[in-house]
């Protein structure tokens, strides 16, 4: 049913799809949104503004609750074994970084000053110690809600090859442009779990392959069917020409999904999206009704302030002029390390 209406829409919008694809995340063009992709930080250590944003990476990732940010796991935890690029059957994850490390804009360019939003808590499906392919993704609930932008729901039925989608994020697009939120639509799906692997590239059963874009800094963002569903969370990619990327497939996640998004719902005071009560059944070992901290590791010290502000040491976010160049530094610094094995986008 889903394949026959997928096709419909594809064959209703084929036209735009196409000429958009030919355009150029590598190959896209600016999306002038406000979301609901946001920009993920990481900084060294608490996010504080001291006067500059204390950045260590950027990521990508997607509003799926007004509170809920889904991203990549190896952009909110380290990876052992994944120096030289991601091995499938050794690079594993340690132990996530706390929550105050991360902070997360809706903003199309993250030199705009914010709105910025704080973690409160980190999620994933799985345990300290999972291999990195098959298990990379990850979930940021945050102190206060963003609801200038509608939250896209994930797609909890199988993805297929030859599927359209769009791919977002704030990667580098081979043209200086990291940092900036970039769309690329009319891609297609290429394969669907272990009919996957063709040495060197090594895909698990709770993966897809995309077509291509996807640089350093795309990581944790979206692939977005033609009905606005999120069908894969960006993993990991070639580093060397940004192809062959993988993605890690969401329904393959369900019950977690539909977990987080209960409790940050009840931690948010709103509804529980549609898509959480319209998933398959849960077979995960989750309830119906999940425990009230529902994976999440919680920054319980820290006040949950009205929904746009911003607390815990960025409770004073200056405008671009304070620390953007500080930002504009780092990119330029991280403009100029790109650099195969699979490495994380």
């Amino acid at each position: 049913m889903r394949y026959a209406a997928l096709l419909l829409l594809a064959l209703a919008s084929c036209e735009s799809d196409v000429a958009s694809s030919a355009s150029p995340v590598v190959g896209g063009y600016f999306d002038q949104s406000a979301g609901p992709t946001v920009a993920l930080i990481r900084c060294a250590g608490t996010c504080a503004f001291t006067p500059y944003l204390n950045v260590e990476e950027i990521c990508s990732g997607t509003l799926i609750g007004p509170n809920l940010v889904l991203t990549a796991r190896h952009c909110v935890a380290p990876q052992v074994n994944g120096d030289n690029g991601v091995l499938c059957g050794k690079t594993t994850f340690a132990p996530a970084y706390p929550a105050d490390n991360f902070i997360v804009t809706p903003a199309k360019d993250i030199l705009e000053g914010g709105p910025w939003y704080i973690a409160s808590g980190v999620s994933f499906d799985g345990a300290d110690g999972d291999f990195v392919c098959g298990h990379d993704v990850a979930a940021l609930e945050l102190r206060a809600s963003y609801v200038g932008a509608q939250p896209l729901a994930p797609e909890l039925s199988p993805p297929f090859a030859g599927e359209p989608y769009s791919a977002i994020g704030y990667g580098d697009d081979q043209d200086g442009g990291l940092g900036y939120r970039h769309r690329r639509d009319g891609l297609l799906v290429q394969c669907v779990g272990i009919d996957c692997n063709k040495p060197p590239i090594v895909v698990e059963d709770d993966e897809l392959m995309g077509q291509t874009g996807l640089c350093g800094g795309d990581s944790g963002g979206p692939a977005v069917d033609l009905t606005g569903r999120i069908i894969g969370v960006t993993s990991r990619a070639n580093a060397t020409d940004c192809t062959t990327p993988i993605y890690s497939r969401v329904d393959s996640h369900a019950a977690w999904l539909v977990a987080i998004a209960t409790q940050a719902a009840r931690d948010g005071d709103y509804a529980v999206p549609a898509w959480a009560f319209s998933a398959p059944p849960l077979d995960a070992g989750v309830d119906a009704a999940p425990p009230f901290d529902a994976g999440f590791s919680f920054d319980a010290a820290a006040p949950k302030p009205a929904v746009g502000t911003v607390s815990g040491g960025c409770d004073a976010a200056p405008a671009r002029g304070g620390w953007g160049f500080a930002l504009a530094a780092l990119l330029l610094f991280l403009r100029s390390a790109r650099g195969g094995s699979q490495s994380s986008s």
